[in-house]
């Protein structure tokens, strides 16, 4: 046997380069600088992407209603999913194009797509982005600090908190409200506005919020349960490809092309409907972990399903199985490529070029099959006079008098894909849909004023427990699967040229059932600790003033919703300070009205106030 003299198939990887070499003899890496600055522009892209995402989502709460926050805060982060979407189509083409290919260079001759020299234009994406966020960045620069309407809005309820006494535009009314005049009262009521708007302004803060978050239960527990959730995310959508890749055994590209095309318009649908269905049913903290619990559960379900749909092991000579299936080489069977029948070929461990022979067994290189050189062209080589292909019993010997191999591994029926592909669009859109109840849960868990820290420190949690240990905790169990590495500087340190497929799939399903295991045991308890905490706040709740009472019922939103604060009021509202005038009349005995009107005026003023004899001229709301 020889080496085969085409070697030039897609599988074979390049000798290593000058640099590599001296690198292996000084002991070092030669790629340490450039792995470096791919991490400071990591870090750099990091800090300017956190920010959308924190201030931006306190912004749009800030301006909505809050039954509509979620609707608003879900379709930006759709946005986002549909953003890896067309990540994913821009660097396919991208890599498609040669590096030489927008600078006027020329193309070497020899090599194609898939070729292992082949270098995409992978910094082209980095630049149109560039582009496109400097751009976008030049309308922020004219988003004010607040809109018109809020800033009205909260101006309104400072002069409501600060004193007993409030104006409503429009009207030429002014409506005095009974407050509590003691002390402890009267001292809250007036220190709780300025603390708020002082609060952020000096450093020295900081540890004080990052402890008061700290000592937060529920903000805490949210947000290491959905660390769990986002490992899942992260480690199972970073190495997606790789997995349709080997257990499929299908192209980088295809492999690409379905997990853009398939995963993440998943989430990208379920991120949607997690914030309409907020928005519909108006759900409250308690609502929005009971949702997110019978989603877990339904999640767990698939994750089960999971371990069922895959591919079996590819049977490849001395990787897999032995070269020749004798029962005492089964029972002793270890990884080893070289057998009699190739041990004076001098096949290299490192270029992998499977083909099939006629067996059905695949094998890791013409040479490793002991074939002579092939005929044809391009990819499609048919190789004869293979001495480590044995026929099997059931062929007919006329036919295999001379084995034969052809370029490729051997076709393995899987109907395993379609079913898997289908199963992964449901398990996006369900683990999706709870982010926006999980969102939501933390902004309502922390005071108005801390949202933007609390979803600042909420990423800073994400990134420790979540985004950073994912991918790696991944990664070691995926090459814990790894049956042949690549040889690096003469030692097996490579990445991996063949896995055994079974174990990557369960070991792979498993890291994440572990994860949504306690992903569900934190939402557990994240449910009883919100239970008890509503119970606690209704046992010590105490007795509400009218100022609370009013603004309870008719909220200072309903208000401009109706029209208050405008020159046209609606017809099917009576303005509060007609209410409190009449009501203020109603102890005069002179006080004389029309009976339509009076009608009417009691019909809009008696379900909420009524005359008080302890104190004249107030107003008690009727409960």
């Amino acid at each position: 046997a020889m080496v085969p003299e085409h070697t030039s198939s897609h599988f074979i990887n390049p000798p290593l380069s000058p640099d590599a070499e001296q690198s292996c003899i000084d002991g070092r890496s030669s790629n340490a600088l450039y792995i470096f600055i791919f991490m400071c522009a990591q870090i750099l892209i990091g800090c300017g992407g956190t920010p959308i995402f924190t201030l931006g989502t306190t912004y749009i709460d800030d301006h909505v209603r809050k039954e509509s926050s979620s609707m608003y805060i879900g379709c930006m982060y759709s946005t986002v999913a549909f953003g890896l979407v067309v990540g994913y189509l821009l660097g396919g083409f991208l890599l498609s194009q040669h590096e030489n290919s927008f600078l006027g260079g020329t193309v070497p001759r020899g090599i194609f797509p898939g070729a292992p020299r082949w270098i995409g234009a992978w910094w082209a994406g980095f630049v149109l982005c560039g582009i496109f966020l400097m751009l976008v960045a030049v309308p922020f620069f004219a988003f004010p600090k607040a809109l018109q309407r809020e800033k009205a809005r909260l101006k309104r309820d400072e002069e409501y908190m600060a004193g007993g006494t409030k104006m409503v535009t429009g009207v030429n009314q002014k409506v005095e409200v009974w407050k509590p005049t003691g002390a402890a009262d009267q001292q809250s009521s007036s220190s709780e506005i300025p603390q708020k708007q002082k609060y952020g302004r000096d450093i020295k803060d900081i540890p004080a919020s990052m402890w008061r978050l700290l000592c937060n239960p529920i903000y805490m527990v949210t947000c290491l349960g959905s660390c769990m959730e986002l490992a899942i995310v992260s480690g199972f959508v970073v190495f997606l490809p790789k997995y349709l890749e080997t257990q499929f055994n299908i192209g980088k590209s295809q492999a690409n092309v379905f997990t853009g095309g398939i995963a993440i318009p998943g989430a990208c649908v379920g991120i949607f409907l997690g914030g309409y269905v907020l928005k519909k049913f108006q759900m409250r903290p308690k609502g929005a972990i009971q949702f997110v619990l019978c989603f877990n559960l339904l999640c767990m379900g698939l994750y089960t399903l999971l371990y069922f749909l895959g591919c079996d092991n590819i049977r490849m000579a001395g990787a897999t199985l032995p070269y020749f299936n004798n029962s005492s080489e089964l029972d002793t069977f270890q990884v080893n490529l070289t057998a009699d029948c190739n041990m004076g070929c001098r096949c290299s461990p490192n270029d992998i070029e499977p083909v099939c022979g006629r067996n059905g067994i695949t094998y890791f290189s013409p040479c490793h099959a002991g074939c002579r050189p092939g005929a044809g062209h391009g990819s499609h080589l048919n190789y004869t006079s293979c001495a480590c292909i044995v026929p099997n019993v059931t062929m007919n010997p006329e036919v295999t008098a001379v084995p034969l191999a052809t370029s490729g591994p051997c076709p393995q029926p899987c109907l395993a894909f379609i079913p898997f592909m289908v199963l992964l669009f449901a398990m996006t859109l369900v683990v999706s849909i709870t982010q926006m109840p999980l969102l939501m849960i933390i902004l309502r868990s922390v005071g108005e004023e801390e949202r933007s820290f609390a979803l600042g420190m909420q990423f800073v949690i994400f990134r420790l427990f979540g985004y950073i240990p994912a991918p790696i905790m991944f990664g070691n169990v995926i090459d814990s699967s790894c049956i042949l590495r690549k040889a690096h500087c003469g030692k097996p340190g490579g990445f991996c040229l063949v896995y055994d497929i079974e174990q990557f799939r369960l070991r792979y399903i498993a890291v994440c059932s572990g994860l949504k295991v306690a992903a569900g045991l934190l939402f557990f308890l994240d449910w009883l600790l919100i239970t008890w905490r509503h119970k606690r706040e209704l046992k010590e709740a105490p007795p509400m003033t009218v100022g609370e009472i009013v603004s309870s019922i008719i909220s200072l939103d309903r208000l401009s919703a109706l029209g208050w604060g405008e020159d046209e009021q609606k017809e099917d509202v009576l303005p509060l300070g007609n209410c409190a005038e009449d009501i203020a009349d109603g102890g005069n005995e002179n006080a004389v009205h029309s009976g339509a009107e009076h009608n009417e005026k009691e019909r809009h003023c008696q379900p909420l106030l009524r005359n008080t004899a302890a104190q004249p001229g107030t107003s008690e709301v009727a409960c």
